[in-house]
């Protein structure tokens, strides 16, 4: 890969150059500016003004978000309208009005009633009727508030609520009984793309984690002096009260859009409210509360905790979990308002094993269990400057400090915490002109993934008086310390320009353009900051001091306490006599050190969205490069709609796109890391000897391709009995996906490793095809004095995949097995989380007026999946036993969740007490949520069962 300078410098200069030629050009082409009509049945009467506007957004097609504090009832609307006017008479005396930029976008803005200024201005709207991406070409879907609050939200986690969307499968292990405690965001698969190649962005920024998002394997948490466990792709998991509005694109994802394979989810966050106002709530659940489903042979050990110490919390039987949130807004001033909140996320779990079962009956003196934390803190502020109807600046300033303990086992001071999140900053400018509308954004991010704690070396030793917390018989070990702190840090600046111009007439049609440029620069590094050793148990020799010849006492590797009731085959191979103490003859050492990795990127993107007659197409190019795979990539995106009867009651839909994804950058900062290693050894005069290499560098990068997803769609949106229906088919080619391969020596480059190393290339690929269908009634059903709202939403998907995990090879999960009569890679067996072929959900939310009262429901059904399973069995295959694998079919699951939410209005200032609770899993069903495989055998994990989590809390 390289890294030129001057290349670079060309490169931005080039991007820079092309973007400004686009925006000084394209005006000249504006001959006469043009909205089509775009006329549709409303059917609408007076509700409430927020239910009124979500009924707009069903039969607009538009989506129109609502501030929480929004009151007062809307005017009927029933008849043929322009969707503009609609709006307009919808809106008609309740203090606001719609203001329309060049752009299609809307404000509300208040009125004068009584000639007294009413209501508050809000977010911009998402009503992009004429102009922006809506109709979406069915490939967006926004869910405002009211979709937010619909549900329960695991520990108010975003990507809970995706399970709202049927191109969106969640993490199977996400839901486990086992892991009730845990505060991390479910990974999420679009369409089946790797879980790690979605796009997040709050208000349009990234915030995506890519240090190393892959690697799944629980054991690096702490067994290993290199290695961390895979970090989050979500880098900061903005808590949902703070948002407004969340945007998903799963297909037909616009050219503005790019750096994934699966989807994209923004986060639009609130905008203050004009009047004063605040919050403070807490939310509680804890294992008292929760019903566990476990494998019926891990039962027993998960309540009484398992023979074998586990350091990975891999099971909670015992935990506590309370959410604070504290939020104060309000306009200082009539144009500038700020918004500020915190928010405490913290789990304690208890009773884990720290010390196995052997060791404490044979006495070992460590404390047998201790407690763990996992804690995430939100510190956020928004403010918001709009001095004209033509300009409002954002800016939001967010930091996210994330931490869960663990420990190694059977040792002491074996304590360390995972630390990830970070801080990001985004400021966003908007100009609305009379014929384009410019929107600017800078953002600076700063993520980490590291381990810290402990005491900076670990030992392993025999046991004596001084070493009196191991197990004191005959070969009794004790363990100390950790494997060292490790760093881990991502920091990205960023620069996004978009211009977009009002619709004109030409070439018979109506035309809305729109181009775009990006400017990025991210540095990531991996660091170990102070120097590590580690000793095994066969380094140790009998002394009776320990200062060296030097007169250097070594504190670390040496103890003079005398050696108790060591193994005769020990004493007798190391000379070891009654009195002696013991020291290290041999050390690992990891030296202090740093690899750094720098990515610039650019970016240039174009959009004509048309309309010919009844035919609407939008029609973009991406491109992209950087000089971290020193490619530049070409995604073309186009989407094509087809209204039959001019009124959005009948639609088809097709596209033909192409989606380039991210770079990992663990790839590049795995180069070289063995140089760190070291083995240092001594005799019985305890002077260090110099260090010599211990290891060659295992891992080749070489030059790689961008991994991508092209995708076609076809769809069918049909309004019929006061009910939108949309068909859609999406499939998916993802190739040049990037696995990791072991190869073998001799090479030619001497720091690699001879006898074999690591490479990466481009041979992943997989397949998708999904088939989804939604149905939502446009109308509110009404009986007794309540408000329904519905919506029925399947999904069939299909996934092959060539490799279960991209980095398989290197752990240790590319040996032989026999499947289905066939031998194969135990990583190229069939694909099974993420990857449920049927799956469908019933979602209703009823307003009950009376009582104050909204209760939402969500029943998800699963259909059966398989699984490879090991049979225990062997068969031999090229003179050795390989294991023999079977499909294993998991039954269909159903999960029914309701949420309650009351409120009662107290005091003459609005001022509100609330309570939400949230019962997850009613029928206390025992779905199976994942299949596992490890060292003891294959098994399933359960969803958690009936589940209960109450908030309370106080808005002013």
């Amino acid at each position: 890969m390289s890294y030129s300078p001057r290349r670079r410098a060309r490169t931005l200069l080039l991007a820079s150059a092309i973007a400004t030629s686009l925006s000084a050009a394209l005006p000249s082409l504006v001959l006469a500016q043009q909205t089509t009509p775009d006329v549709r049945p409303f059917d609408i009467g007076e509700h409430p003004l927020g239910v009124a506007l979500e009924m707009y957004s069903r039969q607009s097609g538009r989506q129109v978000a609502t501030p929480a504090d929004l009151q007062g009832r809307s005017s009927a609307v029933r008849g043929s309208f322009d969707s503009d006017v609609a709006l307009s008479r919808l809106l008609r005396g309740t203090g606001w009005r719609a203001v329309a930029g060049a752009d299609g976008r809307y404000r509300l803005v208040p009125t004068q009633i009584d000639g007294v200024a009413a209501g508050s201005v809000t977010a911009p709207l998402s009503v992009e009727g004429v102009g922006g991406d809506n109709p979406s070409f069915q490939g967006r879907t926004a869910y405002d508030q009211r979709d937010l609050q619909s549900i329960p939200a695991s520990h108010g986690q975003i990507t809970s609520l995706l399970r709202l969307n049927p191109a969106v499968q969640l993490d199977g292990g996400a839901s486990t009984s086992n892991r009730p405690g845990d505060l991390k965001p479910a990974d999420i698969s679009i369409h089946g793309a790797a879980f790690w190649q979605n796009l997040f962005t709050i208000d349009g920024m990234s915030v995506n984690n890519d240090i190393n998002p892959a690697n799944r394997q629980f054991q690096s948490v702490n067994s290993s002096s290199t290695e961390l466990h895979g970090n989050s792709s979500q880098g900061i998991a903005l808590d949902v009260s703070l948002v407004e509005r969340v945007d998903v694109y799963d297909s037909n994802v616009p050219a503005e859009y790019g750096g994934f394979n699966g989807g994209v989810v923004d986060a639009i966050t609130r905008i203050p409210s004009q009047e004063l106002h605040g919050s403070l709530s807490t939310t509680h659940t804890r294992s008292a509360w929760a019903q566990y489903h476990l494998d019926d042979w891990k039962k027993s050990e998960f309540f009484n905790t398992p023979a074998i110490a586990d350091g990975y919390v891999r099971n909670q039987p015992e935990f506590d979990t309370t959410t604070w949130r504290v939020n104060l807004e309000g306009h200082l001033t009539d144009t500038f308002g700020l918004l500020g909140s915190f928010t405490r996320k913290h789990s304690d779990i208890y009773n884990q094993r720290r010390l196995n079962q052997s060791m404490e009956d044979a006495g070992a003196t460590l404390p047998t269990f201790t407690n763990v934390f996992r804690r995430i803190d939100n510190y956020f502020v928004k403010g918001v400057w709009a001095p004209t109807d033509r300009f409002m600046l954002e800016a939001v300033v967010t930091h996210e400090p994330q931490q869960g303990e663990y420990f190694n086992r059977n040792a002491l001071d074996g304590e360390f915490v995972m630390e990830e999140g970070g801080s990001n900053v985004g400021v966003t400018a908007m100009f609305e002109g009379d014929r384009v509308v410019q929107t600017h954004k800078l953002n600076w991010s700063s993520l980490e993934h590291s381990r810290t704690g402990g005491p900076g070396w670990f030992a392993r030793w025999w046991h004596s008086p001084e070493i009196s917390w191991g197990q004191p018989t005959p070969g009794g070990l004790a363990l100390y310390g950790t494997f060292g702190d490790l760093h881990q840090e991502q920091e990205s600046v960023g620069y996004q320009g978009k211009f977009e111009w009002a619709p004109v007439d030409m070439f018979g049609g109506a035309h809305r353009f729109a181009v775009g440029m990006g400017l990025s620069q991210t540095k990531a590094f991996y660091q170990r900051k102070q120097q590590f050793t580690d000793h095994g148990i066969g380094a140790l020799r009998p002394t009776r001091t320990c200062i060296d010849a030097n007169g250097i006492a070594d504190t670390r590797h040496c103890s003079t306490s005398p050696v108790t009731f060591p193994g005769w085959r020990i004493a007798a191979a190391a000379g070891f006599r009654p009195g002696d103490g013991q020291y290290a003859n041999q050390v690992w050492l990891y030296e202090a050190g740093r690899f750094d990795v720098e990515q610039n990127a650019w970016t240039l993107w174009a959009e004509d969205d048309m309309r010919l007659g009844r035919a609407r197409i939008r029609a973009g190019l991406r491109v992209d490069g950087d000089d971290y795979t020193d490619t530049t990539t070409v995604a073309p995106r186009v989407a094509f709609e087809y209204d039959f009867a001019e009124d959005g009651g009948s639609q088809l839909t097709a596209g033909i796109n192409r989606y380039y994804g991210r770079n990992i950058f663990d790839r590049a900062l795995r180069v070289g890391r063995e140089s760190l290693e070291y083995t240092m050894s001594r005799g019985p005069d305890l002077v260090w000897r110099d260090p010599i290499p211990a290891a060659l560098n295992s891992t080749v990068l070489n030059n790689l391709d961008v991994p991508y997803d092209d995708e076609w769609t076809l769809g069918f949106r049909q309004i019929a009995w006061d009910t939108a229906f949309d068909l859609k088919y999406v499939k998916r080619k993802g190739r040049d996906q990037v696995v990791t391969v072991r190869r073998g020596g001799p090479v030619a480059d001497p720091t690699v490793r001879q006898t074999f190393h690591y490479a990466y290339e481009n041979i992943g690929h997989s397949d998708t095809d999904s088939v989804s269908l939604a149905v939502q009634p446009l109308q509110t059903f009404e009986l007794g004095g309540t408000n329904t709202n519905a919506r029925f939403i399947a999904n069939w998907t299909d996934v092959y995949r060539s490799h279960v995990d991209p980095e398989g090879a290197r752990f240790g999960d590319n040996f032989l097995i026999e499947y289905r009569g066939q031998v194969i890679r135990y990583n190229e067996r069939p694909v099974e989380n993420f990857a449920r072929p049927w799956t469908a959900r019933i979602v209703t939310q009823t307003m009950i007026p009376a009582l104050n009262l909204t209760v939402g429901s969500f029943l998800s059904w699963r259909g059966d999946y398989t699984a490879a399973r090991d049979t225990g069995a062997t068969t031999e295959f090229d003179g050795r036993q390989i294991s023999i694998y079977a499909p294993r079919d998991f039954g269909t699951t159903m999960t029914w969740d309701l949420r309650f939410a009351w409120q009662n209005t107290i005091g003459v200032k609005q001022e509100t007490l609330f309570a939400n609770l949230d019962v997850t899993n009613v029928l206390n069903r025992r779905n199976v949520a994942t299949h596992m495989d490890d060292w003891a055998g294959g098994y399933e994990e359960f969803e958690l069962g009936r589940h209960f989590q109450l908030e309370l809390g106080y808005r002013f």
